[in-house]
């Protein structure tokens, strides 16, 4: 599938003098009151109706996105990829963690939510796992140390307003191994009706729009909205080739109104100069 337009473009679907943060505490909640809808929306995985069947299919979702993902990479990039120490940007209750567990020496899974953190960490020691660590995220990263062959995120820099999100991919790149690999989803284009940007955009500003919103919905009244932002797709890529990810592929999906895409990059072994 061919991009007829490689650029995405930011859809404003945010307060206009907003920075972001109240993102962090919207995701704090999620964590707090629907860990698993949180990481994945739909009504099954709500706290209320998660059973133990729908709990082990929401985790089996996970080791088959993460052996769709090595096939990938082994597919277009590197046959003989492996990776020996991995990072899970934005990992939520550890549904993508859990298999690169499998698959790696040491995994560190990064988050927002201290409440997603407690729920992951509490998920792998249910397994016995343990070689997973986790890290509270900030936009910069700060608290992550070390570096990695594999650096993944899936479903997370959508929720996260562009200008943020950029600054968390040049942090995420500064701790990438020659010849590691980033692997990252994101959205980068919507073709919604102005109109439907414009509500969107209310309900972001105004907490009663999202109240009346939740209400016509039949849902709680305060569940926080999640926030959908586009990324530019060449600036994107323009970070990656700065920071010396000099093979690139790409795989294009379409979500309702929005276009998505999986970028997988492979950093050349040798190391970029300072």
């Amino acid at each position: 599938m061919a991009a007829r337009q490689m650029s995405g473009y930011s859809i404003g679907f945010f307060p206009p003098k907003d920075d972001g943060l109240g993102t962090d505490a919207d995701w704090d909640k999620w964590g707090e009151i629907d860990p698993y809808f949180g990481v994945l929306s739909l009504d099954e995985y709500r706290t209320e109706n998660l059973n133990e069947e729908g709990e082990a299919e929401f985790f089996r979702s996970g080791d088959e996105y993460i052996g769709q993902t090595l096939g990938e990479i082994r597919s277009h990039l590197d046959k003989h990829f492996r990776p020996e120490r991995s990072l899970d940007f934005g990992c939520g209750v550890g549904r993508l963690v859990i298999p690169l567990a499998g698959l790696s020496k040491q995994v560190v899974g990064v988050d927002v939510s201290d409440y997603m953190l407690a729920e992951a960490s509490s998920n792998c020691q249910k397994r016995n796992i343990g070689n997973v660590s986790f890290v509270k995220s900030d936009d910069s990263l700060t608290k992550l140390t070390g570096t990695f062959d594999l650096i993944h995120s899936f479903i997370v820099l959508q929720h996260i307003p562009e200008k943020r999100g950029m600054r968390l991919i040049e942090a995420m790149l500064r701790h990438l191994d020659p010849g590691g690999v980033m692997a990252i989803q994101f959205y980068y284009r919507c073709d919604a009706p102005k109109a439907v940007r414009a509500l969107v955009k209310l309900r972001y500003a105004l907490p009663a729009a999202n109240y009346a919103r939740n209400l016509l919905r039949g849902v709680p009244m305060r569940e926080p909205a999640m926030q959908l932002h586009t990324y530019d797709l060449e600036a994107v890529i323009s970070l990656l080739n700065e920071a010396g990810v000099s093979s690139i592929h790409l795989k294009l999906f379409r979500h309702n109104e929005f276009r998505s895409v999986a970028l997988y990059g492979q950093k050349s072994d040798i190391a970029t100069p300072k």
